[in-house]
């Protein structure tokens, strides 16, 4: 009589045998999978993640699942198979339905092609951009100033950007002038043709247009469909097919790539891209893009290693500057200049024909200028960087910017003002007195074809 009863306490014995074990090595494992590279490479496209609060989220989570599984083979609590698969089954049941709830309840932020700068309400012109109200006469001449950061100027008093600067000069000479401004950062020509064809939409008028360019980065802000750094917003872009500009491949504003499941926008840019996101990356844009400059392996001769020092400080753009795929602040003047600046150069002038073009047939005209400050390109330069060796010269510089603007009236301004810089490490953007010396002396230029005493 009592077998039975001892085979019925064996079962339940067994059945209530604990898990803990298992699951403790389950866990170590899983930890030990659930790091920086192993996430980077199955979530993101280029197998990197920028956001160190992504970085932190991780390494939690691995601490986390290893200190639990330590704590489940050291102490062997009664981990139940019932019991697991209830937790299992109340997790997902949780996730399904924060799912629902997220589709029908939340409206997340949609991806948007482009930006727009975001001045101060009392410092914005009728676009939105950093700027005086647009407004003149019949009898006034209209000069439009577009380009990027160099004309919104966020480093200059508001009476000190430069087309208040400008004006002022023109008016000096004696000029009946009014000078409007569509300035953003990180625009190039791209977004900057775009937003001159919404200015001529709305109506407005510019005898002349005047776009300045940033030799700097204009070249790869046309040729990749993010800003920079690598991979960050996504932008209207167009490009060269057969010889032919094509595109834009969105408008500035547009919505693009929306995840059908609400959910995954909490995720967004760390998940596998889809197929519309993979279009805007750099990585899957350079298929049509040629060859990268490739920089030497050796060098017999002097070199400087200043590059070197701020590649390893992280100084001013430094941090974010990528040398495989040529989209930095150093690219322009490389010598030999590459099939990529070659491709560079005959895309960003196509897209200044394409202004001109527009500005003429509506009754204007347009020309390009630069800023030259003073010591800041030598004849000819090697640079070592991570054991590779990069040439700049003055010669490849110059025939880089004819190239730009073949078939364009463009305007070399060379300022004198030693200090010129925002701040010690900033190698690109004017403040506001060398601002103001680039703007005379391009009004000096500009007072001999507008006319008027």
């Amino acid at each position: 009589m009592n077998k039975p009863v001892t085979n019925t306490i064996l079962t339940s014995e067994v059945s209530k045998k604990s898990l803990a074990l298992p699951l403790g090595i389950c866990l170590i494992l899983a930890g030990l999978l659930t790091n920086t590279w192993t996430v980077s490479h199955i979530l993101t496209v280029d197998g990197k993640i920028n956001s160190n609060t992504v970085r932190l989220a991780i390494y939690a989570v691995q601490f986390f699942l290893v200190l639990t599984g330590v704590y489940l083979i050291r102490k062997r609590p009664q981990v139940l198979a019932a019991d697991l698969f209830l937790s299992l089954g109340s997790s997902v049941f949780g996730l399904v339905l924060a799912a629902f709830a997220a589709q029908v309840f939340y409206n997340p932020e949609p991806l948007v092609s482009g930006w727009k700068s975001a001045p101060k309400l009392a410092e914005a012109n009728n676009f939105g951009t950093r700027g005086r109200t647009i407004e003149y006469t019949e009898d006034d001449f209209v000069i439009l100033l577009i380009g990027d950061s160099q004309v919104e100027c966020a480093s200059c008093a508001f009476d000190y950007i430069p087309e208040a600067r400008l004006a002022h000069h023109l008016e000096q000479l004696g000029k009946k002038v009014k000078v409007a401004s569509l300035g953003t950062s990180g625009y190039g020509q791209d977004q900057q043709y775009l937003s001159l064809q919404n200015y001529y939409h709305h109506g407005y008028r510019a005898d002349l247009v005047l776009v300045w360019e940033t030799p700097t980065n204009d070249i790869w802000n046309n040729m990749f469909p993010t800003h920079w750094p690598t991979n960050a917003n996504p932008k209207p872009t167009y490009w060269l097919e057969n010889d032919e500009l094509k595109g834009p491949t969105s408008q500035i504003d547009e919505k693009i790539a929306e995840p059908k499941i609400k959910l995954l926008s909490f995720f967004y840019d760390f998940l596998p891209a889809t197929s519309e996101r993979k279009k805007l990356r750099d990585d899957e844009w350079e298929a049509r893009l040629p060859a990268a400059y490739q920089p030497a392996t050796s060098f017999d001769g002097p070199v400087n290693d200043i590059w070197q020092k701020c590649w390893d400080k992280k100084v001013g753009f430094w941090g974010g500057e990528n040398f495989e795929n040529e989209k930095n602040h150093l690219a322009f003047a490389l010598t030999p200049a590459s099939d990529r600046m070659k491709y560079g150069l005959e895309l960003s002038n196509r897209l200044l024909k394409e202004m001109k073009s527009l500005s003429t047939e509506k009754g204007g005209d347009l020309m390009t200028f630069f800023v030259t400050p003073p010591n800041t390109l030598k004849e000819k330069e090697t640079y070592i960087l991570n054991n590779k060796y990069y040439t700049t010269s003055a010669d490849q510089f110059n025939t880089n910017m004819a190239h730009w603007n073949k078939g364009i009236s463009n305007f070399d301004l060379k300022i004198t003002n030693k200090k010129w810089k925002v701040y010690l490490y900033d190698n690109i953007h004017l403040n506001e007195h060398a601002t103001d010396e680039a703007m005379e002396i391009l009004a000096l230029k500009l007072s001999k074809i507008i006319p008027g005493s």
